[in-house]
């Protein structure tokens, strides 16, 4: 997909003057801030973003019609600048960002290693209100749109969903700011630990990234057994809540996967909603929920 169809399919049409003119506006930040411009970057539906050199020195240059996003992820990431575990932010202008280059391997990581980038990263900001771009309930709420109910996924499965999010949302209890898109894409494993990508910042309790690992890994890494257990039980729960059967939608079991074109989609509501949420609730019986967030059971 070219940047033109992928911003197109974010914004609509009325982003293309916008493209039209973006090549001046690029020459103008590379004078502007010294930049050798090097080659796009593949994906990315909010911005375009380029590899760059300053000085010889390796940096990123991130664009997007979309000042008010830009603005949002320059605060959010000069919030989680303390804790070490985002991109530097050396520079920015409307609707631009300039970031150091981080060089590291995309993917999920070691649960243990997860749990401690996270706690890295909500420890980070003391008053995470003011920065957050959204709430939880909000974010959560903007997938439903996605998914018409036209099966597998079916109005009774979406209406469940919808009322087991507004109860999680209002059962949060502490606050932090989250990174908001924390998906394998936006994680780097560099030789000097986890480092996250492109936080939208969004206000919701800490537990929700480390359900939503949990949802995404296909086996239980943790020698644990009891942990296991637990897993598993999460797991099945989650699928019952998404496909009304015993099987979890994960990996290439269940009914989502027999669906064909739709088992991406499915896959998708179970791990952004439905599993997060469904184990989120199992936590919740007495003597399961960990109380050490940096815990990865």
């Amino acid at each position: 997909m070219t940047v033109e169809e992928r911003l197109v399919r974010r914004f609509g049409g009325s982003v293309r003057p916008w493209l039209a003119e973006l090549p001046d506006r690029l020459d103008r930040l590379a004078a502007d801030w010294g930049l050798e411009l090097g080659n796009t970057f593949p994906d990315g539906a909010s911005a375009v973003t380029l590899r760059a050199a300053r000085d010889g020195v390796p940096v990123v240059l991130k664009v997007s019609p979309d000042v008010g996003f830009a603005a949002v992820q320059a605060r959010v990431l000069r919030a989680f600048a303390p804790s070490g575990r985002v991109p530097e932010l050396l520079a920015t202008a409307d609707g631009a960002l300039l970031m150091a280059w981080v060089d590291g391997t995309e993917g999920w990581p070691d649960p243990v290693r997860f749990a401690e980038l996270l706690a890295d990263l909500h420890a980070a900001v003391a008053e995470p209100e003011p920065i957050a771009r959204r709430d939880l309930r909000t974010g959560i709420a903007e997938f439903f749109p996605r998914f018409p109910p036209t099966g597998p996924v079916t109005a009774e499965h979406l209406d469940r969903a919808r009322d087991l999010s507004d109860r999680l949302a209002d059962s949060q209890r502490r606050l932090v700011l989250l990174h908001g898109d924390l998906h394998r894409f936006n994680l780097l494993d560099t030789p000097g630990g986890l480092v996250a990508l492109d936080p939208q910042g969004t206000l919701g309790e800490p537990e929700f990234r480390r359900r939503r690992l949990r949802a995404r890994r296909a086996r239980c890494r943790n020698p644990a057994r009891r942990a296991g257990r637990r897993e598993r039980s999460r797991r099945r729960a989650a699928g019952r809540l998404v496909s009304g059967h015993g099987a979890p939608c994960r990996g290439r079991q269940g009914p989502a996967r027999r669906a064909g074109g739709r088992a991406d989609r499915l896959q998708r509501v179970d791990v952004e909603v439905m599993a997060i949420s469904a184990s989120k609730l199992w936590d919740r019986r007495p003597g399961v929920r960990p109380e050490n967030p940096t815990s990865y059971p």
